[in-house]
């Protein structure tokens, strides 16, 4: 994967389990790392939650295979948080393939 191609700035938030002051648990995100990545696919899908029709934005993501991501992770990219659906290490092109999708709390 050549350098030039990693135009975008992208944070991957490390989920942890806090307890809040009645016993509850609460799982928070936490910056894990800071890197850079590549915008390869953007697609919308028409999604039927109860009735409620949405639109999250779907992306594809390739960053470099030795950065710390794994299912677990949230990213944070252009002021949203987007979970990641499918990680790939793809080993001929040294890069892992995220596919995210917009949270929508």
């Amino acid at each position: 994967m050549r350098a030039g191609l990693l135009t975008e700035t992208i944070q991957v938030l490390q989920p942890s389990v806090d307890i809040n002051t009645v016993g509850e648990q609460i799982t928070t995100y936490r910056v894990k790392a800071t890197i850079k990545a590549r915008n390869v696919v953007h697609r919308e899908t028409q999604t039927n939650l109860n009735g409620d029709i949405s639109y999250p934005n779907t992306y594809t993501l390739e960053v470099r295979i030795y950065q710390p991501i794994n299912e677990y992770d949230r990213i944070s990219w252009n002021g949203k948080e987007y979970n990641i659906t499918s990680l790939q290490i793809d080993k001929p092109m040294m890069c892992k393939r995220l596919e995210i999708v917009e949270v929508n709390e």
